[in-house]
């Protein structure tokens, strides 16, 4: 019997060593695993991709969906390029901010023009995680908050033209080009929109492929003579990033 008790009680001692040295492994190998990048050659990022926005309403309880165009459940597409600066904090995380210029680009008919044209500035403020696994493959998770503003929103329709002259005094087809973005006005977007995001990406090396989805904070007031509504605007961004 105290032989039966001696081998219980070696198991019992083994197990907790087992247990012991599992955890002195893991708290090794975090800092390692899960860190921030800490390589000042890679923490410049030359990113671009593609972007879409979309307004959403909410109108005595129903929830609408519209592009700029006020066609229900569409997008506005655009393209995103700029750079990304990732310096870190701390071991474990890293700042994700940088400078990106966003254009939008759109065709319709349903307002009585033929083109849309806006030019944005986007800067986010998140924080970045970054997660190894080998020496050059990591997953990259970030979130926190976005801002954008409009530079210049504008329509064009391509039936209303006129003949003008260069400074050579050559004739030329000039068409109209109509601000019909009135920022802040009834029915039109505010020209600056906060949002919450949250971005998950893939690192090889030095290339970056990442998804960003951001939920607005800013209310648009689309729809300001129905009482209690509101509009977000929510984005969305796929990009491939270089980092040097």
């Amino acid at each position: 019997m105290s032989m039966l008790l001696g081998q219980i009680r070696l198991f019992c001692y083994r197990r907790r060593l087992c247990c012991l040295a599992i955890v002195v492994l893991l708290s090794a190998s975090m800092p390692a695993v899960c860190r921030a990048d800490d390589d000042g050659d890679e923490n410049i990022h030359l990113q671009a991709g593609y972007v879409n926005k979309q307004w959403v309403s909410d109108i005595n309880g129903a929830t609408y969906r519209e592009n700029l165009w006020g066609r229900k459940n569409h997008f506005l597409h655009g393209i995103q390029i700029g750079f990304v600066y990732t310096p870190p904090l701390n071991k474990f995380i890293a700042l994700h901010t940088g400078l990106l210029y966003e254009a939008y680009i759109s065709t319709s008919e349903d307002m009585g023009y033929d083109d849309f044209n806006e030019s944005c500035i986007y800067v986010p403020a998140h924080a970045q995680l970054t997660l190894h696994l080998s020496p050059t493959v990591a997953i990259v998770a970030h979130g926190g908050l976005g801002m954008n503003c409009a530079i210049r929103g504008s329509f064009s329709n391509h039936d209303s033209w006129y003949w003008d002259f260069d400074s050579d005094g050559l004739p030329y087809r000039h068409e109209y080009e109509l601000d019909h973005i009135r920022y802040g006005r009834l029915g039109w977007p505010k020209w600056f929109n906060a949002q919450a995001e949250v971005a998950l990406g893939l690192r090889i090396k030095s290339i970056t492929v990442s998804a960003e989805y951001s939920w607005g904070l800013t209310n648009h007031h689309f729809y300001r003579d129905v009482r209690g509504s509101k509009t977000y605007q929510n984005k969305m961004s796929f990009t491939v990033g270089v980092g040097f």
